[in-house]
Order: structure tokens, then C-alpha cells, then sequence
């Protein structure tokens, strides 16, 4: 929750780098990039607290209750949402491996079974309905694969847009099984 990639989240979130007040502060005295800067500013404020049961207490402290407030609540959100991510994309990025090797050996077996279909009409054989059971069972088993792959990708994919769902709409952290979020601020 504390990393410069969360908080890189929560001033993009809460749009902070077109705050005038934060535009002003930066120009009186901060260095690099007001977006760089701000994250430093979020961190050196932001307090966070874990227990053994997986509940994060996170506190922002600052001048206005309000702005501390929707500070710790959007540290909440951007710390989901990166979760989500990290956890989300490498099974995404091994669907589309699988999707893209499957596409590869499908390629494969059309391409050996239209030379074989050749050589047969080529050579005059004539094949027994065996032979194209055999192509046929592993063609099917091959759909099967592909099938069940797509079924994986189409699960994870639902997981990830009822979470996202959850927060759009207001959703409560507590309403996530494996996360709760005590916020709170001081004046």
C-alpha cells in the first residue's frame, strides 16, 4: 500500500496534479515532476498498520478531515486495484500464450492433414473410416483443450470485472472476503 506505484494511482485518481492548491505548493518549493512530487508528499502523510488478520488501517493525516478522508479511501482503492492487476495479469498473459499456441498447432494439423488428404488422392489410397476416427479423435480432443482454456480465461476475466463492478458502484472493502479497510483521518 505504501509503494510509489499505488500512490502514482491515487494522484491520478483524485486528479491531484490539477489541484490548484497543489499546483501552488509545488511551485513554492517542490523538485521534479509535480506528479513525482505529490507521490512523495501522499507517502510522507500516509500511515498504514496491519494486523494478523488481514485487516490494513490506513490513515492519512493532513489539514482538512475531508481531503484526509477521500486521501486513505482512494489509497484503499488504487492498493485493490493494483492487487487485482499483479495477480490478474500473468493469467492473462498465459491465456494469450495458450490461445496463441493453440492457434499454432491447429495450423499444425490442418495443414498435416491436407497434405495427407493430398497423398492419399495423389496416390490413389483408399482409407478406411479408422484412419479418419483416429484424425477425428484428436482433432475433438484438440477443441476440448481449446475449449477448456477459453472457459479459464472467460472465469478469471469475470472474477476481475466483479471486483472492479464492487468498487465502481460504492461497493464496501469489507464486501471483499480477503481484504478490509479501516479508514481513518485526523483534523
Amino acid at each position: 500500500m505504501t509503494s510509489k506505484r499505488v500512490a502514482r494511482k491515487v494522484v491520478q485518481d483524485l486528479k491531484l496534479a490539477e489541484n490548484p492548491l497543489a499546483r501552488a505548493a509545488f511551485e513554492a518549493g517542490g523538485q521534479g515532476s509535480i506528479e513525482d512530487w505529490l507521490v512523495e508528499v501522499l507517502l510522507k502523510g500516509l500511515k498504514v498498520e496491519t494486523s494478523q488478520s488481514s485487516i490494513i488501517n490506513a490513515t492519512f493525516s493532513s489539514s482538512d478531515p475531508r481531503f484526509s478522508a477521500r486521501v486513505a479511501d482512494a489509497f484503499a482503492k488504487a492498493y485493490i486495484d493494483t492487487m487485482l492487476e499483479l495477480r490478474v495479469e500473468p493469467t492473462r498473459q498465459a491465456a494469450a500464450w495458450y490461445d496463441e499456441q493453440l492457434k499454432s498447432l491447429r495450423a499444425n494439423l490442418e495443414d498435416a492433414q491436407a497434405k495427407l488428404t493430398d497423398y492419399l488422392q495423389r496416390e490413389g489410397i483408399t482409407s478406411t473410416d479408422e484412419r479418419f476416427d483416429v484424425d477425428n479423435t484428436r482433432l475433438g480432443t484438440l477443441s476440448e483443450q481449446v475449449v477448456r482454456a477459453q472457459e479459464q480465461t472467460f472465469q478469471w476475466n469475470a472474477r476481475e470485472q466483479q471486483a472492479r463492478d464492487v468498487l465502481k458502484h460504492g461497493g464496501s472493502w469489507i464486501d471483499y472476503p480477503t481484504f478490509s479497510t479501516i479508514r481513518s483521518f485526523r483534523g
